[in-house]
């Protein structure tokens, strides 16, 4: 279980969100939304450890995740706006690289990888370089950890971003099979998700009502 318990987060010594409080339990899907600015990849990133959070606590399994980061990491799969391509590599290089970051048994590598291309459509394109693919095509081969991931929790930021209907669909999928398996999953998306179990707003934890939408165009690379 994924536990938040008050937390909050500044930008620019300003707090941008306070008293976020929620539990994400094994089989579930959070839809974490709200509009651009409001600090959803600032809280995602506050989450998995690649920024602090200024105030309340974050708990995996019950403890701190201070106290058990090792457990933390080993459970975690994050994907942000980057999804950790290497553009010089093949697709199959990339996806062994993959399998191999998600610490899959060695005898369950090529039949992994031969999968999660199967899924994304991408065994066509096995053996050119990441680099000489279309954006779609490039956001796939990222997207293909889902299939490769032996990790409970997945922190997902924008994964729907420059994906045609069908790609939408199938991601949504596996993130519903991923939960129906016992996993967990917080995934941002400006489109619905049809895989979510709860709501995440996080417009209604922000420290004043009277924001304007001035400032969440400034901001809206956040």
């Amino acid at each position: 279980m994924l536990e938040l318990k008050q937390v909050g987060i500044q930008r620019e010594f300003e707090w941008l969100l306070q008293g976020i409080s929620c539990q994400a339990k094994a089989g579930e899907c959070w839809h974490v939304i709200g509009p651009n600015g409001v600090g959803k990849t600032t809280l995602l990133r506050g989450i998995v450890g690649l920024r602090t959070i200024d105030a309340g606590e974050i708990y995996w399994q019950q403890q701190p995740v201070q106290e058990n980061s090792d457990g933390f990491a080993k459970s975690l799969l994050y994907l942000g706006h980057q999804l950790g391509v290497t553009p010089v590599l093949t697709v199959v290089e990339n996806l062994k690289h993959f399998a191999m970051l998600s610490h899959l048994p060695s005898a369950e590598i090529e039949s992994s990888v031969a999968n999660a291309a199967e899924s994304v459509g991408l065994m066509h394109k096995l053996d050119s370089r990441a680099q000489d693919l279309s954006a779609g095509q490039k956001r796939r081969v990222g997207l293909s950890q889902l299939w490769l991931s032996s990790q409970s929790l997945w922190v997902l930021d924008e994964p729907l971003t420059a994906l045609d209907v069908q790609a939408c669909e199938m991601i949504q999928k596996r993130i519903a099979e991923h939960c129906q398996q016992g996993g967990m999953a917080l995934v941002t998306s400006h489109q619905p998700l049809g895989c979510a179990t709860n709501t995440l707003d996080l417009s209604t934890y922000l420290p004043s009502t009277e924001i304007s939408s001035t400032r969440f165009d400034a901001e809206a690379w956040y």
